[in-house]
């Protein structure tokens, strides 16, 4: 008789251990399937910060070259304004 509760006893903990594996397995798959989609975000998310430092780099090389422009529009401006009042007062009436 207690053969027969230590097999029965044997045979529950058997089982536990089998749908244990079973658990785990199945948590295993769902891990590496949110894995992988994590590693395609973080490589979707790797594009879009390259193509993020490629148009800021296009948008600093545009900035410098107005601040370039604009220098030198104030230097040409600056040179003009040392030859006298009259050259602006005619830049003026054009310009109005």
């Amino acid at each position: 008789m207690e053969n027969i509760e230590n097999l029965t006893r044997l045979e529950a903990a058997v089982e536990k251990l089998l749908n244990t594996v079973s658990e785990m397995k199945q948590e295993k798959l769902a891990f590496k399937a949110r894995l992988a989609s994590k590693e395609q975000e973080i490589e979707t998310l790797s594009r879009e910060l390259q193509a993020f430092q490629g148009e800021r780099s296009k948008i600093e090389t545009k900035v410098n070259g107005l601040l370039n422009a604009i220098e030198k529009w104030e230097n040409l401006n600056g040179s003009t304004e040392s030859s006298g009042v009259d050259e602006a007062a005619t830049v003026e009436k054009t310009l109005f």
